[in-house]
């Protein structure tokens, strides 16, 4: 078996889509805040201080905690739907329709999470390995 794994950004992307998904869905007082409760983290990890993983957890706990499930995956599926197809370079489609004319498999592994990401790999017919947020409550 050939097996072509793919990393979604920004190797299949032109960009950062988690990023430009978290600043789309954090909401006014959160990003209002961002400075104060992440900032020093920004910077530590700029010093090499702490690794991407933990400012990345950072980052996702600050923009998540305590919002309704149903509201973060209305704006996620928004979000596949109408920003990550114009984010997905032309010439990673050509190569992922390459690996499956050949008879690969063919999947995305990223450090992104599903809650948009598993819509836009789906759009592209891949499987996906990433990370899934924890609902408790709903939220």
């Amino acid at each position: 078996m050939q097996l072509a794994l793919f990393d979604f950004d920004p190797t299949i992307t032109v960009c950062d889509t988690y990023r430009r998904f978290l600043r789309r869905v954090a909401a006014p007082e959160q990003r209002a805040q961002a400075w104060w409760r992440v900032g020093p983290w920004l910077l530590a990890y700029r010093l090499k201080l702490i690794s991407a993983e933990r400012i990345r957890r950072r980052v996702t706990a600050q923009v998540f905690a305590g919002r309704h499930a149903g509201e973060i995956a209305r704006m996620a599926a928004d979000y596949a739907r109408d920003h990550l197809p114009g984010m997905i370079r032309p010439e990673m489609l050509e190569q992922i329709r390459w690996h499956k004319a050949q008879g690969h498999t063919v999947a995305v592994v990223s450090a992104s999470i599903d809650l948009y990401l598993q819509a836009g790999c789906d759009g592209l017919g891949l499987p996906v390995i990433c990370n899934r947020l924890e609902v408790q409550d709903d939220r």
